[in-house]
C-alpha cells in the first residue's frame, strides 16, 4: 500500500489551500492504515469488521471503539469522519501529525491530541548512540554519545482520539502496541470498560498513554545516575557533550507533557456533557499522575544544569592536583638549584672543588633536603 516515493511534508506546503484540506503533514511518511473495531457492552465485547462500520452507526445498540494506526489512507479516514461528523478542520489536525497536544469540544464530540512517548528498549548499554522521533515525527538524537544500544530508542508520535455518544475513536501517527493492555481489558467480562461507557474507554486510552511516560522516566533517571558517577570519575570531553544532550532533551519531552497536562485539566474544569461527573474522578487521577512526572522532569532538569556545575569543579579539582603536584616538585629542585648553582660558579678559591669527596657530599646533601622536604609535605599533609 506505501508507495517507495516520499509523500511526507511540512506544515508550509498547504500555503494558500482552503482550511480542512485533508492531507497529511509530518516529518516521515505516513504509515499504511489499519482499522480495528470493537463493540461492546456490559455483557459482551467483539470485533467487527471496518466495512460494516455503517452498519453499526445505524443500529447503536452498544458502544462503539474504532482504533485507526497509520494516517496513510485519506479516504478511509476521511469515511470514519464523516460517520462521526467531524468537522473538516478536525480532521485536518488529525492528519498534522505536528500538532500541539490540545482539548477542544464541539457540539457532538470531544477532540483530544495527545503525545505518546515511549522507549523500544532498554538502557542496558553505553556504550553507542540512540536516535528518537521529535514532535514532527521526525528522527532525532535522544541522547549523543554513549546511552542505548543502536537496536534501542526513543520515539514519540501523535494520538488523537474523538469522544461521541456511545463511540470512541482513536487515531494512531504508527501502528504500536500502545492499547494492546487495552483490548486485553476490554474482553475481560469484569473490566470497568464494558461496565462504564465510552467516556471511561477515553479515560482508559489516555490513562495507558500517561503511564508510558513513566516508563521513560525510569530509564532517564537510571541514565542520570549513571552519568553523574561517570562526570566524577572521567570528566572528558565525551561526558559534557551528554550533558548538553541531555538538556535539550528533556526540553523536548517537556515540550510534550507539558500540554497534556493542560488538556485534561481542560476537560475537568469544563466536565463536558459528554464526560459523566463519576470518570471525572478517574481524570482527576491522570491529572495527578501528570503533575506528578512535571515535578519529576523539573528535577531532572535542575539535575542535568548541576551536572554542568559537577564537571566544572571537577575539571578544577583535577587541575589544582595537577598544578599541586608541579608546585611540589617545583619546589624540592628550589634549593636543589641553589646548591648546583653554587658550585657551579667558576671561582678558583672554593676548597670543596678540590676536595676528593666533594662531589658524593654534594649528591648525598642535596639528596637529604628532598628527603627533609617531603617529610614536611607530608607532616604538612599537603601530598
Amino acid at each position: 500500500m506505501k508507495s517507495g516515493r516520499k509523500i511526507a511534508v511540512s506544515q508550509s506546503s498547504k500555503a494558500g489551500l482552503p482550511p480542512g484540506t485533508l492531507q497529511h503533514v509530518g516529518e516521515r511518511d505516513p504509515e499504511p492504515t489499519n482499522v480495528r473495531v470493537f463493540v461492546y457492552g456490559p455483557d459482551f465485547a467483539e470485533e467487527k469488521n471496518p466495512e460494516c462500520l455503517e452498519e453499526l452507526f445505524r443500529i447503536r445498540d452498544s458502544n462503539i471503539w474504532i482504533n485507526v494506526s497509520g494516517l496513510f489512507n485519506l479516504e478511509e479516514i476521511k469515511r470514519i469522519g464523516v460517520l462521526l461528523r467531524l468537522h473538516p478542520l478536525t480532521l485536518e489536525d488529525i492528519l498534522n501529525t505536528n500538532q500541539r497536544p490540545k482539548y477542544e469540544e464541539f457540539d457532538d464530540y470531544i477532540f483530544l491530541v495527545l503525545k505518546n512517548i515511549r522507549n523500544n528498549g532498554v538502557y542496558n548499554n553505553f556504550n553507542d548512540s540512540v536516535k528518537n522521533e521529535n514532535n514532527n515525527g521526525a528522527a532525532i538524537n535522544y541522547f549523543s554519545g554513549d546511552l542505548l544500544r543502536q537496536d534501542n530508542s526513543i520515539s514519540s508520535g501523535q494520538v488523537s482520539i474523538i469522544l461521541g455518544e456511545g463511540v470512541v475513536c482513536s487515531f494512531e501517527e504508527a501502528g504500536s502496541d500502545l492499547f494492546d493492555s487495552i483490548v486485553k481489558r476490554l474482553f475481560d467480562s469484569k473490566s470497568r470498560i464494558r461496565k462504564y461507557g465510552s467516556d471511561y474507554l477515553m479515560y482508559a486510552l489516555t490513562d495507558c498513554i500517561v503511564d508510558r511516560y513513566f516508563a521513560v522516566f525510569e530509564n532517564i533517571g537510571e541514565y542520570i545516575e549513571d552519568l553523574e558517577g561517570r562526570i566524577i570519575e572521567e570528566g572528558d570531553d565525551g561526558v559534557m557533550e551528554e550533558i548538553y544532550a541531555l538538556k535539550r532533551n528533556l526540553l523536548f519531552i517537556r515540550k510534550q507533557i507539558w500540554p497534556v497536562r493542560e488538556a485534561v485539566s481542560g476537560i475537568i474544569r469544563n466536565q463536558p456533557e459528554l464526560i459523566s461527573e463519576k470518570i471525572i474522578v478517574y481524570l482527576n487521577d491522570v491529572s495527578d499522575h501528570l503533575h506528578q512526572l512535571n515535578d519529576i522532569l523539573e528535577s531532572y532538569r535542575e539535575m542535568s544544569t548541576g551536572f554542568y556545575e559537577i564537571y566544572l569543579s571537577t575539571l578544577s579539582n583535577r587541575m589544582n592536583e595537577v598544578m599541586k603536584v608541579l608546585t611540589i616538585i617545583a619546589t624540592i629542585f628550589i634549593p636543589l638549584t641553589f646548591i648546583a648553582g653554587i658550585y657551579g660558579m667558576n671561582f678558583v678559591y672554593m676548597p670543596e672543588l678540590a676536595w676528593e669527596h666533594g662531589y658524593p657530599s654534594a649528591i648525598i646533601v642535596m639528596l637529604g633536603t628532598a628527603l627533609l622536604m617531603l617529610v614536611y609535605f607530608r607532616k604538612k599533609k599537603w601530598i
